[in-house]
């Protein structure tokens, strides 16, 4: 009986103890649509997530795909079940067309994928640009 009682709680001590310890960044979405804005216009967004890992998540670096699109994120250890924030700000001045940009969060819970989405309009009443011919030159 005793080692009946031994080896159970043996098991059970193993299995409450095997638990990988690691950290997960849970994201209440990894995308959003700006939708329409005027070019110079301002288009920020705030992401966010929650540790739901057991140990504590360490963002090391978030990397954006173009120069237009600036980031900010906790530099602080996030303990488990806390949230935090990655703030993404597209930069829209001299831009024009439909836009796509990843933001990509490198952390110790491996990589996270972000992306934001936007359709720039020309600013009411700014001057058309002018038209390019094949070669490269204005008229």
């Amino acid at each position: 009986m005793k080692k009946s009682v031994l080896l159970l709680l043996s098991l059970v001590f193993i299995a409450v103890t095997g638990q990988a310890q690691k950290a997960v960044m849970t994201f209440d979405t990894l995308q959003y649509d700006f939708g329409k804005v005027y070019a110079g216009d301002s288009a920020v967004h705030v992401f966010t997530f929650r540790n739901t890992g057991n140990i504590d998540l360490k963002i090391d670096e978030v990397k954006t795909t173009c120069y237009c699109t600036a980031s900010k994120w906790p530099h602080e250890a996030i303990k488990p079940g806390a949230t935090g924030e990655i703030i993404v700000a597209f930069d829209t001045h001299d831009k024009e067309g439909v836009f796509a940009k990843g933001i990509n969060i490198y952390s110790n819970a491996g990589e996270t994928n972000l992306i934001i989405f936007a359709e720039v309009l020309p600013k009411p009443g700014a001057p058309a640009p002018e038209p390019v011919d094949h070669s490269g030159h204005q008229h």
